[in-house]
């Protein structure tokens, strides 16, 4: 079905400057559903408007979490490196010491066998 748009009647109320007043041609009823109308249109814009602020903030709330994120990883990156290079560090560590245990252990026992034989 087709709606037809309805006719407008123009009056003149006796002011000065006369004013001109525009007036649909439907009924009273017509008027106040028609008002009821753009009256829920306005709700509902201004409830998308405070879904989209509430977007928004949400949005950016986010987006400043996901910084502090990025912070926080490259900072965690940063004790891992330092850590393998101290990890590195200790294992050579305990390599040369393990080198001079094995170095004193075969003093050790050659000064053994050098007590031993001067003991005979």
């Amino acid at each position: 079905t087709t709606t037809k748009a309805p006719r407008l009647h123009i009056k003149t109320i006796a002011t000065k400057p006369p004013l001109l007043v525009v007036l649909p041609d439907m009924s009273f009823q017509s008027i106040i559903d028609s008002c009821d109308s753009v009256i829920k249109a306005a709700g509902n814009l201004s409830d998308a408007k405070k879904n989209a602020i509430d977007f928004i903030a949400k949005y950016r709330s986010l987006t400043e979490k996901n910084v502090s994120l990025e912070s926080d990883k490259i900072g965690l990156k940063r004790t891992i490196l330092a850590l393998s290079e101290e990890k590195a560090s200790a294992e050579a560590n305990v390599h040369a010491v393990a080198k001079e245990m094995k170095k004193l252990d075969s003093m050790n026992a050659g000064m053994i066998d050098q007590i031993a034989a001067l003991k005979k």
